[in-house]
């Protein structure tokens, strides 16, 4: 019976872990199905109590396995009912309740499963798979805090468990806590050195920690150990760009096209590399590759409004920035590069709205400021008309050619910056508030892990 239970505990963590958790800092904002992790149950965290022996717990394991077999085909909602009855044949198994939440979790029930955790730490609260569960669904939500605890307390419950290291990590580098995300990856890429995710996440907070040579070599790995996998190549793309290796970063985006032709985020990167060398159409080409995947993708348009601005095709890079502010409302620098466009289009008061809607959500930046106060004041002082002349017509006025954000002069709105990376702001318009992570950060939270 021990054997049995230990067989059903262990098969249970391996499918619990595929509901519960997201890719490992795997890519992309996209409306694609959460994508699910294959993990061998072996790295998994144990609970620290056996489980209970009698009538009732052989119940409560057959039932369990039944679930489990289920979740394995893909009927999330016979799993789901299989759960309860264990539950209810042994309503003291910790083990019972997690199974059920990691079942909720990828029945699209993400509080319900919380709540199973939960449920299943008041009975155990050592059970290290519930915390790890529990942590990473916090993440999910945003709370930070919370999930660095639970995730903690798991590594601490089972610090042989690559997954936990990882996710701990995960949560660090997401909390800009490099060091010693660097430092959880290391483990577990230490305790697992086959895990190709596991590699691509330390590449990940290498480069975001400035190392990027370090980067590199560990990107070089994560491609050996999964040549299948679109996500390194592109992660590599990006440390070979901040390299200064253009050449190199666009063979390796080209390689995660060739991957996965669906990949936005490899189209707008590409997009950035050919217009850093020069080729603008080329990168409009790509960005409008990127957009037309992925409808909401905020960078892209506003990277390629920022290549129509270059080629002074005002219209297209209004259009372009109404649909970035369109996807984030309260984003301050797609405000205030919207008003760029319209004023160089000749829409002057409205370009006036939109720099003082930046000023509103970003009062701290001078810049907003400095292009409002500007404005309004040559719309309540329009300047003399220029003399009638004979002869041939006056040219018409054309708008300053583009230039960086931060060089405006007082009279003339200045250009939009491309983001330096998908999810990037512009310099001009950073803050001093704390850090926001970029691109690896942002969209690595829900591309396709390879299987391990």
């Amino acid at each position: 019976m021990k054997a049995r239970s230990l067989r059903l505990a262990l098969a249970a963590l391996a499918i619990l872990s595929a509901g519960a958790g997201r890719p490992l800092w795997a890519a992309a904002q996209t409306s694609a199905p959460r994508p699910q992790q294959r993990v061998l149950p072996a790295e998994h965290p144990r609970s620290s109590k056996v489980s209970p022996a009698g009538t009732a717990q052989a119940r409560a394991n057959a039932l369990l396995e039944e679930g489990v077999t289920l979740q394995q085909e893909g009927k999330i909602a016979a799993a789901i009912l299989k759960f309860r009855e264990a539950i209810q044949a042994n309503p003291n198994w910790s083990r019972a309740y997690v199974a059920l939440g990691g079942a909720l979790d990828r029945h699209h029930d993400l509080p319900g499963a919380m709540e199973e955790y939960r449920k299943a730490l008041r009975l155990d609260p050592d059970d290290a798979l519930a915390h790890l569960n529990l942590g990473m669904a916090l993440r999910r939500q945003g709370h930070m805090r919370a999930a660095l605890g639970e995730l903690a307390k798991a590594v601490d419950l089972a610090p042989e468990s690559a997954t936990a290291h990882n996710e701990f990590g995960l949560a660090l580098a997401l909390d800009g806590v490099l060091h010693t995300a660097v430092q959880q990856f290391r483990t577990a890429v230490m305790l697992k050195p086959d895990w190709a995710a596991a590699r691509n996440n330390l590449a990940n907070a290498l480069s975001l920690g400035g190392n990027l040579h370090q980067a590199v070599r560990q990107y070089r790995k994560a491609i050996a150990l999964a040549p299948h996998w679109a996500e390194p190549h592109n992660n590599l793309g990006n440390a070979l760009r901040d390299l200064g290796d253009s050449q190199g970063a666009v063979a390796e985006y080209q390689k995660a096209l060739r991957l996965d032709p669906n990949y936005a985020a490899a189209y707008n990167d590409l997009g950035l590399a050919l217009k850093m060398g020069g080729n603008v159409e080329g990168a409009i080409a790509d960005y409008q590759k990127a957009v037309r995947l992925k409808p909401d993708y905020t960078a892209a348009h506003s990277n390629l409004a920022a290549a129509y601005y270059q080629k002074h095709e005002w219209q297209l890079a209004v259009e372009q920035y109404r649909e970035a502010v369109r996807v984030e409302p309260k984003m301050a620098s797609g405000h205030f590069n919207l008003g760029l466009a319209l004023e160089a289009a000749g829409r002057r008061h409205a370009a006036l709205g939109e720099y003082e809607e930046a000023m509103k959500l970003s009062p701290h930046i001078g810049l907003y400021r400095e292009q409002y106060q500007r404005l309004a004041r040559e719309l309540s002082n329009p300047p003399a008309p220029p003399p009638k002349t004979t002869g041939a017509a006056t040219a018409p006025l054309v708008p300053p050619p583009a230039r960086q954000a931060g060089a405006a002069s007082s009279k003339a709105p200045a250009a939009p910056a491309t983001r330096a990376s998908s999810t990037e702001p512009p310099k001009p318009q950073r803050s001093k508030r704390k850090r926001r992570a970029p691109h690896l950060l942002r969209r690595l939270l829900r591309r396709p892990l390879p299987p391990n």
